[in-house]
């Protein structure tokens, strides 16, 4: 393992190997302090259990007082908890550990009690060694972040706030005095709406202040947060431990800075630890806050070496394909009928048609945006003045101005791309959609003539919006109508361009009543493979969720029905039911307990604030909770509910079993318990096999709940950010004493529209890669390869047919080879049945138990099968045999000359002359040739070379490490016939931010061509003079050959000339011959347009564990 120094805020790892030799968990030696006084009473605790091999590593390397803050990174369940207490234990002063659940915090207060009784005391402190009592501190003290980081109810920052918002007033168009009385009487008729737009601007203000001085943080401090943070100080708290400190994003971080600020006051130096499943993303407004209070990872131990030594359960993740209902089609199938009826009355108009020419088209020293906003000012007097003229007819009257020859068309069309990509691209699809004959289209890039998406139609609507009709009076309809239109898709039109919005379209397949029912089907599927041993956990974002009115219009339901209103498990007043038309929690366990199969798993639904299950099962749930919680449960619907609440709690959706007796309708439980009771008791149900089934959001059921026996998990969230889907993933991953070989099966459900469906379903796809991204999973493709991505949940197969779907190279990764076509969602869950192997298989791929040397690396999947040397070999190599076939043909012509007029001095010098010649005209291309056909044999060397000319010129820039030809890795997926499908680059030597550098480089290599400063041509060599006298006369005739090879030179080697040139160099040498070009100016636009023809799909990226 490799120590950090902390230099800079930086996703750093550390691996932490298993040595191969002895168990992961051979050490129960006592850990304790190395000092026990009044100041350090934490040194008098112990453990004398077994450490596992990473936390024994981390303890023996990390040295307590070197910093001021440790940053680990653990997977959920590989004993964070014990680490952090045994690290402050070595720092031995009082200690406080921040929470951001009141679960989590109880789990610490139970862990450092075993540590503090272990001990004898030595200190004879007169404070408790354990407390979670904010008033009554111990030697260490558990709270959560909410304790210290409650705002005061009177803001000091409203007086600021109200004055922003009369600023924001005046600068619209109010004069101050009107501004002043607006806000006046709105206080007086709203006092909500006004408490709200103070609550957003004092919020800011606040934000503002505390950037430019942290310490102002505790003038919104509620007093009882402040008095706490005193008290702490006082109490002589230093070791701060913070618990998901990914959370410290923005107010807990300043929170947790004020502390650290009060305690430098003392002259003492704080000691931090920070612990955490999952970094927060860098991208993040407020990462900053994250990065100044805890820097960079000191040590991260990936979860697959956590699983290898039995400390975590193997996983496999799978994907369940569900298509909307047919409610929810029918109000898709109304949206798609709409905008196609908008794009015929614009775009398809004559004036339509001629503004995606001049898109296409600008002219010289004009871009492609201004050429359509000057072709669009031109005003309809001066272009047509007869006032019968129908309307918007001036403005169709323009046209863009005929290009002569088809190079200053090829070199408009790269203008066009090069001043604005999107707009350009969106322009192309749109005319090869419209009019496919046009003769333009066939000069377009292959990625410009798929299918348009629906961003690409909503992007040329806006822009012919603002161009064409906003500056036509008389075709202000056309402009509501377009405004209205886009509305519904989730954008917002203004004057200043298009805003996305709330989607309807990408609410309602995230929302789909489909997947309540997917989860049903995915339960039958799992009691048809493993019976009695299933215990899943169905999670949904919340227990009602989404935008009511659209989903009521999706489901087709006029209302939303009445509901509950009880005090729910949590003690809280429950919201009211939203029966089928709100997704969330509530509906999908309504769709599930009306199953009667899954009925004899018992299941139940707990939420923050509701407990309830099936009326036929409620009365025995309830009586086993109120045993099990100590405090009553009751159940309470139908008539007796109604009378108390005038709604009907049993839900109208009983359904009878086979028997024909058993009620399926919905009742509420109510107690007085707490939820962490409430959960703590299913807990022990589910444990013992009397519920089987729980259904909840990721509030309740996610980051601090543990539940061991559960082993399957639906995935219903919507939520895709990293730290929320592997704190999800976790809560499966637990060891179970009761099934040493427990597998858990982590469900993801994703909602596909039809595959006829015009509309943009790619959000669902998208938040399919990006849930994947960060987990890891044994690759489907391979037998123990261990990476991140979709490899580990889809086969190559579905990967491809969801790629059709998204055009070439969409976010589902990878490429569509030649003839796939998109399938429906059925098809592809029958593929993921097909490729679901039995549990005990799944334990056996991923080795647990086995030795592993803990090495990561970065990869890409190149998914077209093909070698970049192959496109051009048949033509080398038939030109080198011509020009073989000459020159032996030749000879023979002289030899049967010289000896038929007989050997002379002069015929010899003749062939000795002919020989040299021959040697060097053939002797470049011989070799050349050679390697090409040793390209064809083993054409992974191609993409090796590659790998090594970025690699290089990186290393003789001194950007990254030198990394050798061993740490560089090509591997092919065939097909059954040995053809290539595709093709695996990875680098695992260097850092790991060397390596994401590299595969960045290699993602932009042979992905899209864009805009880069330079192409590589990788079919030929530059003709010089010098490389006609080497290469012979193919360096003359590859000037004629019609196709070539382009590759796009990655960004960061192209910022220099120097650095492209010598990349250029390596690639020659270990690819083969290849010129460089600078692609800008009027002369390299076809060449820009020649690449983007041919251009590729992004490679799928991935990272690999061995």
């Amino acid at each position: 393992m490799e120590k950090r120094k902390k230099k800079r805020p930086a996703n750093k790892r550390v691996s932490v190997a298993a040595p191969q030799n002895e168990p992961s968990s051979a050490h129960a030696e006592p850990v304790r302090g190395v000092r026990a006084d009044s100041q350090h009473p934490l040194s008098a605790w112990q453990f004398t259990g077994t450490l596992r091999t990473y936390q024994r590593d981390i303890l023996q390397r990390i040295e307590v007082g070197s910093h001021e803050s440790l940053h680990i990174v653990a997977p959920p369940g590989s004993g964070k908890t014990l680490v952090g207490l045994l690290l402050a234990m070595r720092d031995g002063r009082r200690s406080v550990v921040f929470a951001p659940t009141v679960t989590i915090r109880q789990q610490w207060g139970r862990t450092a009690s075993g540590l503090a009784t272990s001990a004898t005391d030595q200190t004879a402190s007169p404070d408790p060694a354990v407390s979670e009592d904010p008033q009554h501190l111990g030697d260490l003290t558990a709270l959560t972040y909410q304790m210290v980081s409650t705002v005061a109810d009177s803001n000091p920052f409203d007086d600021v706030a109200a004055e922003m918002w009369v600023t924001e007033l005046v600068e619209g168009g109010r004069t101050e005095h009107d501004a002043r009385a607006w806000l006046s009487a709105l206080e007086q008729s709203n006092p909500q709406a006004w408490r709200a737009g103070v609550r957003r601007r004092a919020a800011r203000a606040r934000k503002a202040e505390i950037a430019d001085d942290p310490a102002t943080i505790e003038r919104a401090l509620h007093p009882n947060a402040v008095a706490l943070i005193d008290r702490l100080v006082a109490h002589g708290v230093r070791t701060i431990i913070l618990d998901e400190c990914h959370h410290l994003l923005d107010h807990w971080a300043l929170v947790i800075r004020c502390l650290v600020a009060r305690i430098r006051a003392t002259g003492d130096t704080p000691l931090l630890i920070g612990l955490t499943a999952t970094l927060p993303s860098s991208e993040d407004p407020h990462y900053a806050n994250y990065a100044q209070l805890l820097g960079e990872v000191d040590y991260e131990v990936p979860t697959p070496a956590v699983i290898r030594e039995g400390n975590l359960a193997p996983s496999r993740d799978i994907v369940w394909f569900t298509e909307p209902t047919p409610d929810e089609q029918r109000f898709l199938r109304r949206h798609d009928d709409e905008l196609q009826q908008l794009i015929a009355d614009t775009l398809g108009t004559a004036d339509g048609h001629d503004w995606l020419i001049s898109v296409l088209q600008p002219p010289v020293a004009t871009s492609v945006s201004s050429v359509s906003e000057s072709s669009a000012a031109v005003s309809p007097a001066a272009v047509s003045p007869d006032p019968e003229d129908a309307p918007g007819a001036s403005l169709a009257a323009f046209r863009p101005p005929a290009l002569e020859t088809q190079a200053a068309r090829d070199a408009a069309l790269a203008r066009a791309f090069d001043t604005d990509f999107d707009l350009a691209h969106a322009a192309a699809v749109m005319l090869a959609d419209l009019d496919p004959r046009h003769p333009l289209v066939g000069r377009l890039p292959a990625g410009s003539t798929a299918a348009p998406t629906a961003e690409d139609r909503f992007t040329v609507l806006a822009r012919y919006a603002l161009q064409r009709l906003l500056i036509d009076p008389e075709r202000e309809g056309d402009w509501r109508r377009m405004r209205r239109v886009l509305s519904d898709f989730g954008w917002r039109l203004t004057d200043r361009g298009l805003r996305r919005g709330r989607d309807t379209v990408e609410q309602v397949l995230a929302m789909s009543a489909a997947k309540d029912q997917a989860a049903v089907d995915i339960l039958h599927e799992e009691l048809r493979r493993d019976g009695e041993l299933v215990r899943a956990v169905v999670v949904t974002d919340f227990a009602t969720h989404g935008n009511s009115r659209s989903q009521r219009r999706a489901s087709g339901v006029s209302d939303v029905s009445g509901g509950a209103h009880q005090r729910g498990a949590a003690g809280g007043a429950a919201e009211g039911s939203t029966g089928s038309a709100q997704s969330g929690a509530l509906r999908a366990f309504e769709t599930i307990a009306a199953d009667p199969i899954i009925a004899e798993l018992h299941p139940v639904l707990v939420t923050g604030q509701h407990l309830r299950a099936r009326a036929d099962q409620a009365e025995a749930l309830a009586d086993a909770l109120s045993q099990l919680c100590g405090a009553a449960c009751t159940v309470r619907g139908g008539a007796e509910a109604e009378r108390m609440t005038g709604t009907n709690t049993a839900r109208e959706t009983s359904v009878t079993s086979q028997a024909g007796v058993a009620d399926a309708s919905v009742v509420d439980i109510v107690t007085d318990a707490g939820a962490a009771t409430i959960i703590a008791g299913l807990n022990r149900l589910v444990t013992e096999g009397r519920v089987r089934v729980l259904v909840g959001t990721r509030g309740l059921l996610g980051e601090g709940w543990d539940c061991p026996a559960m082993n399957t998990l639906i995935d219903l969230t919507a939520t895709a950010t990293s730290a929320a889907t592997q704190q999800l993933r976790g809560r499966t991953l637990r060891l179970d004493p009761a099934w040493p070989g427990k597998v858990a099966h982590n469900w993801t459900v994703t909602c596909l529209l039809p595959a006829r469906s015009k509309l943009d379903g790619s959000s669902e796809l998208s938040r399919l890669n990006r849930k994947h991204e960060h987990l890891w999973g044994v690759d489907l493709e391979s037998e123990r390869e261990i990476v991140t991505g979709l490899a580990h949940a889809l086969t190559m197969e579905q990967v491809a047919r969801l790629s059709v779907r998204l055009g070439q190279g969409g976010e589902a990764g990878g490429t569509t080879p030649g003839g796939v076509r998109p399938e429906a969602a059925a098809k592809l869950t029958e593929r993921s049945l097909a490729a679901l192997e039995p549990r005990p298989t799944t334990w056996r791929r991923w080795g647990v138990g086995e030795p592993y040397a803990d090495q990561e690396g970065q990869a890409a999947v190149l998914g077209d099968g093909r070698s970049v040397a192959n496109l051009h070999v048949p033509t080398l190599l038939g030109l080198t045999a011509v020009l073989w076939a000459v020159a032996v043909l030749f000879a023979v012509l002289m030899g049967r000359t010289f000896f038929g007029f007989g050997l002379s001095a002069g015929s010899l010098i003749a062939a000795l002359v002919y020989l040299v010649v021959c040697v060097c005209v053939l002797w470049r291309p011989t070799l050349e040739a050679a390697r090409r056909i040793r390209y064809r044999a083993r054409p992974e060397q191609v993409y090796v070379g590659a790998l090594q000319s970025i690699a290089d010129t990186f290393a003789d820039e001194g950007t990254t490490e030198r990394i050798g030809r061993a740490n560089l890795t090509v591997v092919a997926t065939r097909d059954e016939k040995r053809r290539p499908l595709s093709w695996t680059l990875g680098v695992n030597g260097g850092s790991e931010a060397d390596r994401r550098l590299i595969m960045d480089a290699v993602g932009e290599l042979f992905g899209p061509v864009e805009r880069p400063r330079f192409l590589l041509r990788i079919d030929r060599g530059p003709v010089t003079l010098a490389s006609v006298l080497t290469d012979g006369p193919l360096a003359l005739l590859d000037r004629l050959l019609p196709a070539s090879t382009l590759l796009a030179v990655p960004k960061e080697i192209g910022r220099r000339a120097e650095t492209a040139k010598r990349f250029a160099d390596r690639w020659s040498r270990t690819v083969g011959p290849c010129e460089l070009i600078e692609a800008r100016g009027i002369e390299a636009a076809p060449l820009m347009t020649e690449a983007r023809r041919g251009q590729r799909p992004s490679p799928q990226r991935r990272r690999v564990w061995s």
